[in-house]
């Protein structure tokens, strides 16, 4: 099932490059009889990232695509590519800032494999926001053991997939000025398939879900949430993953995230972040 999902992620890809490469075209119909002055890649692909960053919100979302090769260590060669939405909740407020929402892919030649879906809906007059995150990917990993010894042992480590569900959402009510406050909701689902060597796990569950329920206090002076220039950003997650949720193992965690944007000069900023 897992190459069969791969086989169809690759052919869903190969189909929007060619796709996403005609999307920055604006033929004018009543021209049709005239040759237009054909462009090389690379001024089509300057012609495209120039008109993407005018949005325009009068036919409900607008659309963008972005993708390319990339490669690491762990998954080797890949290619991934987002298609990613802007849109207003009211459209009669043009200056509100935009929700967004992304399809995101990536596949590589280590047999990798992710597709998902994120973004952020922003209620009219920015009362209430909600974020959330879905995806699922394939990895084929490898693992040591649980203890110092066996990580030390390069030679005994076990191969295996790890397939992992993950859906996350976050409710927010404005507090005041550029604060927010709300619930979160949390579900992960890990699955270690194919293991060389299961006895390296010592017993511990192969497959887990993990069910956790918190808040999330945020402030968000931002200009923007795709492209901000200027802002801060504060983020405090609270998590608990107690049992009596069906978790396999009770836990609590608390993430914290701080970003600030400052202009340099015209097209340029500065992103610092904790």
């Amino acid at each position: 099932m897992t190459d069969q999902f791969q086989k169809i992620l690759l052919a869903v890809t190969m189909l929007i490059i060619p796709f996403a490469g005609r999307a920055s075209d604006h033929g004018d119909p009543l021209q049709a009889d005239t040759v237009p002055q054909r462009k090389n890649i690379i001024d089509r692909l300057l012609d495209y990232f120039a008109e993407s960053n005018k949005p325009d919100y009068s036919k409900g979302l607008d659309v963008s695509f972005i993708g390319g090769p990339h490669y690491a260590s762990d998954t080797k060669l890949g290619i991934g590519l987002v298609a990613a939405g802007n849109y207003l909740a009211d459209r009669s407020d043009t200056s509100a800032i935009p929700s967004t929402v992304s399809l995101y892919s990536d596949i590589s030649t280590a047999g990798f494999a992710l597709l998902g879906l994120r973004g952020t809906h922003i209620f009219p007059s920015d009362r209430r926001r909600i974020d959330y995150n879905i995806f699922f990917y394939s990895f084929p990993t490898e693992f040591w053991g649980l203890d110092f010894g066996s990580q030390c042992n390069d030679d005994g480590k076990s191969s295996y997939r790890l397939l992992s569900y993950r859906a996350s959402a976050t409710f927010m009510w404005r507090l005041g000025d550029n604060l927010f406050a709300g619930p979160a909701l949390e579900f992960h689902h890990y699955d270690a398939r194919k293991a060389q060597r299961p006895e390296l796990w010592l017993g511990q569950d192969m497959v887990t879900n993990t069910v956790g329920a918190g808040f999330r206090l945020q402030y968000d002076s931002r200009d923007s949430h795709t492209g901000p220039a200027t802002g801060w950003l504060f983020v405090l997650d609270q998590k608990f993953c107690p049992r009596f949720l069906s978790n396999s193992y009770a836990f609590s965690f608390t993430a914290l995230r701080l970003a600030r944007y400052t202009p340099l000069w015209r097209g340029g900023h500065l992103f610092d972040f904790l």
